[in-house]
């Protein structure tokens, strides 16, 4: 299998420019059933440091031959000796509809909360078109493209795209990649990229990118571990342009 990876992606990608249907189809179970995974980790210190860290992620799927609904969140509080220094939420969902095995078109919605960085609400509504590069059980990828509007709500008036604003909106362009690696029996990573252009602002723009992995100890629980990125061009005055979260824990699939 492994020798055969330059030839799949060279066939994959002539497939998407030149538009050719596939001559095999798709390596997919089509169950129509929902999938939801829910995972949590928790760490508490006391003594001469008091610290609490509680970290929750979940994401569900449901698969039929026509489309696919997937939906993910996950969240974050930290305090460190009377001092909250995290407490974030992110959402999102999106809804495929299959053209053919391997062309989609989209619909989704993402949604985040960051108290700690005073965003309120970042809601980003996007529509595009998507292409799956591999459906095997071993690998799967998809690429994705599409157009959107997202708006920032601020729990207090900041400068951004040079005026001080307490709310932002902006169309956006979405590109973007994701992918599902079996490399065991047991063993499961995921990962996804994407990637928001500001058409309002030009030249701003924000990523994120998350990458897990899941090692199954039974049907249903795993031992799983995490990490999170995320970029933003324009801030505002006083905060980092990234932030990155490592997280580990424990999941149970229904």
């Amino acid at each position: 299998m492994k020798d055969r990876w330059p030839i799949r992606v060279l066939c994959g990608v002539a497939a998407l420019m030149l538009g050719a249907p596939a001559a095999a189809q798709p390596d997919i179970d089509y169950e129509g059933l929902w999938t939801v995974t829910l995972g949590a980790s928790l760490s508490r210190a006391t003594g001469n440091t008091d610290a609490t860290s509680v970290a929750l992620q979940g994401d569900a799927q449901r698969l039929t031959e026509e489309s696919k609904w997937t939906l993910r969140g996950n969240g974050l509080y930290a305090k460190t000796n009377g001092t909250r220094n995290a407490e974030q939420l992110r959402a999102g969902t999106r809804y495929d509809w299959n053209l053919t095995p391997w062309l989609f078109v989209f619909g989704g919605l993402d949604l985040e909360r960051d108290e700690v960085a005073l965003l309120d609400l970042r809601h980003t509504t996007t529509a595009g078109a998507g292409y799956r590069l591999f459906t095997d059980y071993d690998l799967s990828w998809e690429v994705f493209a599409g157009i959107g509007y997202a708006r920032d709500h601020y729990a207090e008036p900041r400068l951004v795209a040079d005026a001080l604003r307490d709310s932002y909106g902006y169309a956006t362009l979405l590109f973007g990649q994701e992918s599902v690696h079996q490399f065991t029996p047991t063993t499961t990573g995921k990962q996804r990229l994407a990637a928001f252009r500001n058409l309002e602002d030009s030249g701003e723009y924000r990523a994120q990118w998350d990458l897990s992995l899941a090692v199954a100890m039974t049907r249903r629980l795993s031992l799983t571990a995490g990490l999170a990125w995320r970029f933003n061009s324009d801030p505002g005055p006083g905060f980092k342009r990234s932030d990155t979260l490592f997280t580990s824990g424990v999941s149970v699939k229904f």
